[in-house]
């Protein structure tokens, strides 16, 4: 049986950060850019479900920007990114062939260090199975600030 994820919105928004945060040191010490990639397959499972998200901020369209597909870990209890890219040009995402027998949520979000903001957005969670096809959300990204 798999367990299902907590969270408090606060509690993740902080988590966030901090990940994104290290990553960004990460990706500027390499002068790289990262996709993550994950695909990891049930054993006889030949149908995988895909996601389909358009994001939102301050009243616009999610455009060109960084999107985050995250799986809950049963055995740690925490939100792992399994997965991210950008949006395209309308705010929109599609991640295809999702692992089946996991929560899944998608996450948007941007930070402006220098100015004391950013966004954050995130759709409800889903799990998946081998009978589900695709799953279509909107999320509206929030301003915070710290």
């Amino acid at each position: 049986m798999t367990t299902q994820p907590i969270r408090t919105a606060t509690t993740r928004r902080i988590a966030r950060l901090a990940r994104i945060s290290v990553l960004a040191l990460a990706l500027a010490a390499a002068g790289t850019t990262a996709l993550g990639t994950g695909n990891a397959q049930a054993a006889g499972v030949t149908t995988k479900p895909d996601v389909y998200a358009c994001l939102t901020w301050g009243g616009t369209t999610y455009a060109n920007q960084p999107v985050y597909l995250d799986r809950w870990n049963a055995s740690t209890g925490k939100w792992e990114t399994a997965r991210s890219t950008t949006t395209n040009s309308s705010g929109c995402v599609r991640f295809n062939d999702l692992s089946v027998g996991y929560y899944f949520e998608i996450v948007g979000y941007k930070a402006w260090p220098e100015l004391s903001y950013y966004y954050y957005g995130e759709s409800p969670y889903f799990y998946t199975s081998a009978n589900d096809y695709l799953f279509r959300y909107s999320v509206k990204l929030t301003k915070y600030y710290w």
